[in-house]
């Protein structure tokens, strides 16, 4: 009798671990506990497994989303978030969390640029359903808030004034009926009281600000707001006092002191500058990048000898990472338009370490500059083999097969660098310049309002953008469009081009 009571046990466990209800939450469990102990990267593989065991699985999805954002993969967290919000009950917390979050996503990236219509639908269509099913929730009106100061943007660029306040003031009343109902919420006090500063009551605004510093010292958003504010109203010795404030909650916050490097470069305050500097220098086990970050200051404001007298002390200090200073050194050197100082960089990094993918790459892309389309191309099909994720060599790549006249292999290149680096212009523009050469000017403008999208004041993709065009014969538009870019430089040679070949063909 024992035994047959063993054997049944043992049948049920069979049993259960082939069972897909069973294991989709088993899997669902083990990565709520990778979560929580903050491993994100095994959470994931373990909520990836509760889907391919069950792909209408909601809880799996919504979860795989929240991991997604923790390790700041917001492209990959999108269609979790879509499938979440398909798969979960309506009007559960986690629904509405999943609905919240693809919301922001997207209305984050419809900001600063003419969004697109049918993604804005499909926010309103979420949001509605959000207040139909919860009228006094925070969410919904959080939501229509962000939507309506969507629009009052829109407005103010278009010069409709009157029309972009009103909206703003609906902003407002949405923020303060979502605070009502959620108070205290620091993500809805922030998104009011930048909406008030927008509407010029600065004052509110920056009691609001303060007292979330005061609440948490380590708001960081919070004290960048408020100095912000000190800065428009030109309060520079508070707007000083504000960072120093800052720094004193947040001592070992390299960003703060960064940015008060910038207050003292901004405000001619050379000695106070270096000073700053210089003591992240001395404390490298609080500041273990301050070498890195202080060149990387000198680089973002063009004082390039600076910038490479930091990465070589970094290099005397931090020798275990020379590698690391050295491809800074090749930053500085490119945009200063030092090539051969860069390519002697570079070779020393792979004197170094000769299997470096990115030197590699870089190797390749100078042989590529140079002419020398073969040999960089099977340098960079190496390194693609290698590191599939670096999106620079599938751009190279790309690049090489473009010399060669190998259209079709050069757009699934640009196409796999997009994929992995949305917001890369180069391989965007690319892969316009490709759809154009292969005569389909319809994929030529989009992928040109695409690029657009992600950077509106991109010169060579509103020149793109007006060729196809005028290829597809909407000759006014085209024209449109090139007096603007010339309004602003008149100078512009591709733009002048452009506009001649649009005068030659009429």
């Amino acid at each position: 009798m024992r035994y047959l009571v063993l054997a049944l046990i043992s049948l049920s466990l069979i049993s259960c671990s082939r069972d897909p209800i069973y294991l989709r939450q088993k899997y669902l469990d083990s990565g709520n506990k990778y979560f929580e102990a903050k491993r994100y990267k095994e959470a994931s593989i373990m909520y990836r497994k509760s889907i391919e065991t069950d792909r209408k699985f909601g809880p799996a999805y919504y979860h795989l989303s929240l991991t997604d954002l923790q390790l700041g993969s917001i492209p990959n967290a999108v269609p979790a978030l879509r499938r979440a919000v398909e798969l979960l009950t309506p009007g559960s917390a986690d629904s509405d969390d999943a609905t919240l979050k693809l919301c922001e996503i997207m209305l984050m990236a419809s900001q600063g640029q003419n969004a697109n219509p049918s993604v804005i639908k499909d926010v309103k269509d979420m949001v509605a359903g959000l207040m139909k099913r919860k009228p006094n929730g925070w969410e919904g009106h959080k939501l229509t808030g962000d939507l309506d100061m969507l629009e009052a943007g829109s407005l103010y660029r278009n010069k409709q004034g009157p029309e972009g306040k009103k909206t703003v003031e609906a902003a407002i009343a949405e923020y303060r009926t979502a605070l009502a109902a959620k108070p205290g919420d620091s993500t809805i006090t922030m998104a009011l009281a930048r909406t008030l500063v927008v509407d010029g009551e600065s004052a509110e605004a920056e009691t609001l600000f303060r007292g979330l510093v005061n609440k948490d010292k380590t708001n960081l958003n919070a004290y960048y707001e408020l100095y912000r504010v000190n800065l428009s109203q030109r309060k520079i010795p508070e707007a000083e006092g504000l960072l120093k404030e800052a720094i004193t909650a947040n001592p070992k916050n390299p960003q703060l002191r960064l940015t008060l490097a910038q207050f003292y470069f901004s405000t001619n305050k050379r000695d106070e500058l270096i000073k700053l500097l210089n003591q992240m220098k001395s404390n490298l086990k609080d500041f273990p990048d301050a070498y890195l970050e202080a060149g990387d200051f000198y680089l973002r404001v063009a004082d390039f000898d600076d910038a490479l007298k930091e990465y070589e002390e970094g290099v005397q200090k931090d020798p275990a990472r020379r590698n690391t200073y050295l491809k800074h050194e090749i930053e500085a050197y490119v945009r200063e338009g030092k090539a051969d100082q860069a390519y002697a960089k570079n070779e020393a990094i792979l004197k170094n370490d000769p299997k470096d993918p990115e030197a590699r790459g870089l190797k390749a892309t100078f042989m590529l500059d140079k002419g020398d389309v073969n040999q960089a191309m099977t340098e960079l099909q190496s390194v693609v083999t290698a590191k599939p994720n670096n999106y620079v060599a599938r751009f190279n790549l790309g690049r090489a097969h473009f010399a060669r006249g190998e259209y079709e292999q050069a757009r699934q290149e640009f196409d796999a660098a997009i994929q992995l680096r949305p917001d890369y212009v180069p391989a965007r523009l690319a892969a316009t310049q490709v759809a154009m050469l292969r005569g389909d000017n319809d994929a030529a403008l989009k992928s040109a309002d695409e690029t657009l999208k992600i950077s509106p004041g991109t010169v060579q993709a509103r020149v793109m953008k007006a060729a196809a065009l005028q290829r597809l014969g909407r000759i006014d538009e085209a024209r449109t469009m090139l007096n603007e870019v010339l309004e602003k430089n008149p100078k512009q040679v591709e733009t002048l081009l452009e506009l001649g070949i649009l005068n030659l063909s009429q």
